[in-house]
């Protein structure tokens, strides 16, 4: 609770906002890559991270 009044909900929520962006940008910029035996495991993971 303290951490969100010394930082804010706004800017807590712009950040979640911006890291989620930021993630499915990768994802959808290396989706054929990351569709490959081998890698699919780092698509779950980026994947669970948003």
């Amino acid at each position: 609770v303290a951490f969100v009044d010394v930082v804010g909900r706004k800017a807590i929520q712009f950040l979640g906002f911006t890291m989620m962006k930021g993630l499915m940008l990768v994802v959808a910029g290396f989706y054929h890559q990351l569709t490959q035996p081998g890698r699919r495991i780092w698509l779950v993971v980026m994947y669970a991270f948003t």
